[in-house]
């Protein structure tokens, strides 16, 4: 199927296995439509136990935050079927199957003709119920720095690390922001410490797992030289990137990086953005080579 849909169910009560319509997931050739129902999260919350609702409330977050991130590497990767990303038809249909508990995805449908805005809309209030959806947030745009012409020659940018033998102790495919290798391997993570707490924490636990990863590789490798993993943070509230109820306070902000600070691993740096420009200047001057070209095979 070339486009295709799943409704999202909401499990409202345990021992009778009741549920109800509750969000809609469409996956056309160039994009990932996803949004679920406010009012019968409400009506969930009325139902099921406090634990219940804040697990659903977690689940489809990740969902949203999977499919934004997807979205977003379609800006330089082009049609959805040229980048890994988690919802395949083969992954949906396992989900169908074995789903259980407070979320379930429905089975697979086709859709017909083309997909936007009004389009989601009008599947939403046909599977869903009509309601007024939120807006879809825009993710910020790629770094120029990382739109250099000639930079994925020597580096890879927004590459999907996925889990497996060469990378045990990573549990779902992590995007890094800039991978590459010259001598020592090196792989920078963009994260904007402005944004919501707990998605700010997510990015640093997954950065931190794959560069665990990473060094176990490059020991593996015998590559000799110590590999360089670093975070470039930005504490700068830029209000007009970030939705305003997902911005941190600026003193939260501060109190957030101080944390992350003190309990990172001595594996992983901390650095100001804006050294982005230096690391990525001294990419295109260097005889760099992209990750993917040695997991490849072809260095």
């Amino acid at each position: 199927m070339n486009s295709f849909l799943s409704v999202l169910y909401f499990q409202t009560n345990s021992y009778s296995g009741e549920k109800l319509a509750g969000g809609l997931l469409v996956v056309g050739p160039s994009k990932i439509w996803f949004g679920h129902s406010e009012a019968k999260m409400k009506l969930v919350s009325q139902l099921s136990s406090d634990n219940e609702q804040k697990l659903l409330a977690q689940m489809l977050k990740e969902i949203e935050q999977k499919a934004s991130d997807v979205n977003f590497g379609l800006e330089t990767k082009g049609i959805l079927s040229a980048q890994p990303h988690l919802f395949t038809e083969n992954y949906l249909q396992y989900l169908n199957k074995y789903s259980q508990g407070v979320l379930q995805f429905g089975a697979l449908l086709p859709v017909a003709g083309q997909i936007d805005e009004a389009g989601f809309e009008d599947l939403f209030a046909q599977f869903v119920g009509r309601e007024k959806l939120k807006s879809v947030k825009t993710k910020k745009p790629l770094p120029a720095q990382l739109q250099r012409k000639g930079l994925t020659d020597k580096a890879d940018v927004n590459y999907v690390l996925k889990p497996g033998p060469q990378f045990q102790g990573i549990y779902m495919d992590t995007t890094l922001s800039l991978v590459t290798k010259n001598g020592a391997l090196k792989a920078y993570q963009l994260i904007d410490f402005t944004e919501e707490k707990s998605k700010v924490l997510h990015k640093v636990e997954e950065f931190t797992l794959a560069a665990f990863a990473l060094e176990r590789f490059s020991n593996a490798k015998k590559w000799g030289e110590k590999p360089v993993f670093e975070i470039l943070f930005a504490t700068k509230v830029q209000p007009e990137t970030v939705a305003a109820e997902e911005l941190t306070h600026p003193n939260k902000v501060n109190e957030l990086f101080t944390h992350v600070k003190s309990y990172k691993p001595d594996l992983i740096a901390l650095e100001d953005d804006s050294k982005l420009e230096s690391v990525v200047a001294v990419i295109m001057n260097g005889p760099h080579i992209p990750l993917s070209t040695i997991i490849n095979g072809a260095a």
